[in-house]
């Protein structure tokens, strides 16, 4: 309860984030093209990390 009336009494607005207001004002297209990239470095840097680990299991065996 007291953390409603805390809240309630706070003219306080929290920041956003570039992160936040980014998704929230860019179009669908340049959204799209971010996470699409995102993802594509996300995959290649977990291939790279799968090449790296065969590569050490190879070596010590």
């Amino acid at each position: 309860m007291i953390k409603y009336f805390k809240f309630w009494g706070s003219k306080e607005i929290k920041p956003t984030t570039e992160f936040s207001s980014f998704f929230t004002n860019a179009d669908p297209k340049t959204k799209k093209q971010v996470l699409s990239g995102v993802v594509r470095k996300a995959n290649q840097d977990q291939k790279d990390l799968i090449e790296r680990y065969n590569q050490v299991k190879t070596k010590t065996t």
